[in-house]
């Protein structure tokens, strides 16, 4: 998944200009690689901030020419952004390997199967969190209401950068830094909870329910994760991820609100 620097091997001047300013291959140990998962989290929502700064300043500058419904959209695709460079990033500096590629019959099979898994999951928390009478907001109440088509085509173009973007940070980059110190079953564990984590900010109400909304999305995360070590194929927990997001927005635009 990496070249070590001292397998032995000879390795040419091209290749050696191109590993110029690169880092070693991750070190193996618990704590060092839960600090990298936990440091990677937290820099990637201090970078959704700073996306939303840039955003909110390259909307002044267009002068507000973007219409409302696709200015928001547009926000939301920058701060998502910001999860894909830092993860691309830390790949390109430790040599982790992401393996992105055209999905086999297989991959397609766990990506139906995940995104129902996804989905089944979620649902039966957040029914949970209703059923017990916890009080939980979500800012995607606010999003469906009385919605226009363009604002629910520029939603749907920006989940895909909110499924590439997270996706590779948190499967890609996280989760395989953290199989290198934990195993996989502890590393999709971790990671997936780091990944339930930074969706506590999409959501306003008790304590109780905001746990156990995380837990909803760390579930999810799992699904999501275990998909990935599966298939080593990151198009796949893409479309999981993605499939999940297009399936809870359409239940809440018909008025049923899954999370």
């Amino acid at each position: 998944m990496w070249v070590s620097k001292d397998s032995g091997t000879v390795i040419s001047q091209s290749n050696l200009t191109l590993d110029m300013g690169r880092a070693g291959p991750p070190q193996k140990g618990v704590v060092r690689s839960i600090g990298v998962g936990v440091g990677l989290t937290v820099l990637g929502i201090v970078g959704t901030f700073a996306g939303g700064i840039v955003a909110g300043i390259l909307l002044v500058l267009g002068g507000g020419s973007l219409p409302e419904p696709v200015a928001g959209a547009f926000v939301l695709g920058v701060v998502e952004a910001t999860y894909l460079v830092i993860g691309v990033a830390y790949v390109s500096r430790t040599r982790i390997a992401v393996p992105w590629d055209r999905p086999t019959d297989e991959g397609l099979r766990w990506a139906v199967w995940g995104s129902l898994a996804a989905v089944a999951l979620a649902a039966v928390v957040f029914l949970g969190i209703d059923a017990a009478g916890l009080s939980l907001e979500t800012r995607l109440e606010a999003e469906t209401a009385d919605i226009s088509v363009l604002q629910f085509l520029s939603i749907l173009a920006a989940f895909a950068v909110v499924a590439v973007s997270e996706e590779y940070l948190f499967r890609g980059a996280i989760q395989r830094r953290l199989e290198l110190g934990l195993g996989e079953w502890g590393g999709l564990a971790v990671a997936s909870l780091l990944f339930g984590s930074i969706h506590v900010f999409n959501y306003d109400g008790e304590a109780a329910a905001l746990l156990l909304a995380v837990l909803a999305l760390s579930l999810v995360g799992a699904v999501v994760g275990y998909a990935y070590q599966r298939t080593e194929n990151l198009t796949v927990p893409v479309l999981i991820h993605y499939t999940y997001n297009v399936t809870v927005f359409l239940l809440a635009t018909l008025g049923f609100r899954l999370v």
